[in-house]
Formats: structure tokens, C-alpha cells, sequence
């Protein structure tokens, strides 16, 4: 997890004094927020589950805040990773597997006048599997592994940390890359009411994406 993180911000911090350059001042005040879009690695460890790979697919994020300072924000993130298995197991349902965190953050500018910026954060997470296909489907599958009528979800502890760059477009507009490692801890999956049928949950995600902030 390290090296993915370094490089990043190696790169983001290496290119800095150009955008800067480039770019409208780097000034924040009042209310922000920001959302994107981009490309997530999640692994996922539970009881039934065969040892992780990794499975890329579609992540997103949400964030909203207020600035204490020209250095710090606080506010909420929520972000997700979504995978559908429908073609892949060939089933005529809606194979959506979901993956979430929801958390309060911080985030610091190492400098004022530039747009680096490091964010950490905790709060809850989420996972969700579909309902099971009638059609044949393995049982170590991840997709496979929920009720037959309902899926199976659960929430618990999760934690949230990245790095990014504002490169103002405009007085009040970012475009922002962001890479982000996420991590939940669900536990027991289950149906409302019903015993768990997948025990011991635990995931994360790296995401590297593109997105928009209004500050």
C-alpha cells in the first residue's frame, strides 16, 4: 500500500510549482465541496471468501465541509466502489456487489499557496452483495455468497486516507486528481432479522480518480 502512495505523491508534489503557476490563487474560505469519479482496486477477506486478489471497477466519492483556515478543512466524505457480475456469471439478475465508507475528515494544505493536500478520516462503512442467481454460480464466489431472496449487508468501523491537488480553474473551481485508500470493517453479512451468511468481513479499497471542488 505504501509505494502506491508515495509515487503519488511524489508526482503531485514534483509537478506543484507549475500548476501553481498556471493556475487562479489558491484561496479557501466558507462552505466546499467536491465529488469525482475514477478507477478502484478492492480486496475483500471474509470467512467463505477464497485469499484476496484484487478486483478493479467503478469508485466514486462525495465531500462537503467548512474551512477552519487557509491550511485546514474539515467536512464529510462518502465514498463507494460498485462491481456487477452479471456478465461475467452470464445470470439474468442484477449482480451489483457495493462496497462503501462513510466518515468525518480532515483536510491539511501543507502550503497555503499551493494545491497539494493530505486528508484522513473515520467513521462507518458499508458492504453489500446481491441476491444469490438462480442460475449455477460457485459457492467461494464473492457474487454468490448472498441470500437467495434479500443479498446480504452490513455495516461497521471504517477509516478513510489520501492525497490530492487543486488545480484552479477558475477563483472558486478545482480540478482535482485524488488517490484514496479506504478501509471497512463490516463483520457478520445478513439478512434483516436472519442469521449472518457471511461472517468476518473486512475490505479495501485504493481509488485513483478525477473530480471537481468548489470552494
Amino acid at each position: 500500500m505504501r509505494l502506491p502512495i508515495v509515487s503519488c505523491a511524489v508526482v503531485l508534489m514534483a509537478v506543484s510549482p507549475a500548476i501553481v503557476l498556471a493556475a487562479h490563487p489558491q484561496r479557501r474560505r466558507g462552505f466546499w465541496w467536491s465529488f469525482g469519479a475514477g478507477y478502484g482496486s478492492a480486496r475483500v477477506e471474509c470467512d467463505q471468501c477464497l485469499a484476496g486478489s484484487r478486483e478493479g471497477s467503478l469508485a466514486g466519492w462525495l465531500r462537503l465541509g467548512g474551512t477552519i483556515g487557509d491550511r485546514l478543512l474539515l467536512g464529510w466524505e462518502g465514498s463507494g466502489w460498485l462491481k456487477n457480475d452479471k456478465g461475467r456469471l452470464q445470470a439474468s439478475e442484477d449482480l451489483t456487489r457495493t462496497l462503501g465508507n462513510s466518515a468525518i475528515i480532515a483536510v491539511f494544505y501543507p502550503r497555503a499557496a499551493s494545491g497539494f493536500f493530505v486528508r484522513a478520516g473515520g467513521g462507518l462503512s458499508y458492504a453489500g452483495l446481491p441476491p444469490r442467481p438462480t442460475t449455477f454460480c460457485p459457492a467461494t464466489d464473492l457474487a454468490c455468497l448472498g441470500a437467495i431472496d434479500e443479498g446480504a449487508h452490513a455495516n461497521g468501523l471504517g477509516m478513510t486516507a489520501g492525497i490530492g491537488y487543486d488545480i484552479r480553474i477558475r477563483t472558486n473551481m478545482s480540478i482535482t486528481p485524488d488517490f484514496t485508500y479506504s478501509r471497512g470493517s463490516p463483520g457478520d453479512l445478513k439478512r434483516k432479522g436472519q442469521p449472518p451468511v457471511v461472517t468476518g468481513w473486512k475490505h479495501d479499497v485504493l481509488a485513483f480518480g478525477v473530480g471537481l471542488t468548489f470552494h
